[in-house]
């Protein structure tokens, strides 16, 4: 996935969810597009494709900038074509935004004591498992979303945003309703949970993403909210990285989903 994109694709989620929950009496479901797409959204749009579309063309872009300079090659590069261009942020999109970065699991098997899986169920779930890992020794869950999610920090980061993590480590021992709570009282924008699912079935490969299925709990807006972000963020993705769409996925058995009260 080429840099930078998932920040982009995250501010369009971002704004666009923040324009739809708009509790001003005046906007209802038959307000037209015109309406609820806003210069911001514009801008932002904007500024997205502007990125994207320099992927294809060896660019140095900014955020700014309607035009783009070409980056020569570098006499110390070992391969003298120049792939990638060099993003650098400017208008810094994400700014004022809250995101939550859970790295799924941890080391140390995990922690089999039970919880809750939701605030109005008397069932429950081990606090939180080792998760998968690689057949083939290339590594596990927890250390892989862990790596990923300190990329993906550092990214939002330079795009203003402002990113709470429920770990940096995998040295830890925090509950699937602990890394909830971290979200929560951040008040993030968005609650992000980065895992990688496991099957003996080799030929089992794809992206999806899991949110909360409608209970009768957790309010509409966070519920809708969830969709409407990951429907906009599974898309790029699986047309970013040509991988194979798995959907998404109403889940209401994951205690990190149905313990959040933000976005997730």
């Amino acid at each position: 996935m080429r840099k930078k994109f998932f920040a982009l694709l995250l501010s369009v989620a971002l704004v666009i969810s923040g324009c739809a929950n708009s509790t001003d009496d005046t906007v209802n479901s038959t307000t037209s597009l015109t309406n609820i797409f806003t210069n911001e959204i514009i801008e932002t749009y904007t500024a997205a494709t502007e990125i994207i579309a320099a992927t294809a063309s060896n660019t140095i872009i900014t955020s700014e900038s309607t035009t783009a300079s070409t980056k020569p090659p570098s006499t110390n590069d070992t391969n003298s074509e120049y792939t990638e261009p060099i993003i650098i942020p400017e208008r810094k999109p994400l700014s004022g935004k809250v995101i939550c970065i859970d790295p799924g699991h941890q080391a140390g098997g995990g922690n089999n004591a039970p919880e809750p899986v939701a605030p109005w169920s008397k069932e429950t779930k081990k606090k939180v498992t080792a998760g998968t890992a690689s057949r083939f020794g290339r590594g596990a869950e927890y250390k892989i979303t862990l790596i990923v999610s300190l990329k993906l920090r550092d990214i939002l980061e330079e795009y203003g945003a402002t990113v709470v993590m429920t770990r940096t480590t995998n040295d830890v021992d925090i509950s699937n309703i602990e890394r909830a709570q971290i979200a929560n009282e951040a008040e993030a924008d968005l609650f992000l949970r980065v895992h990688c699912n496991g099957s003996t079935n080799a030929a089992t490969n794809g992206i999806n993403i899991h949110i909360p299925k409608a209970n009768g709990h957790q309010p509409d807006e966070l519920i809708n909210t969830s969709a409407a972000m990951a429907k906009v963020m599974l898309a790029a993705v699986i047309a970013e990285t040509g991988a194979n769409d798995k959907g998404l996925v109403k889940r209401s058995d994951f205690t990190g989903l149905n313990w959040s009260e933000v976005p997730v």
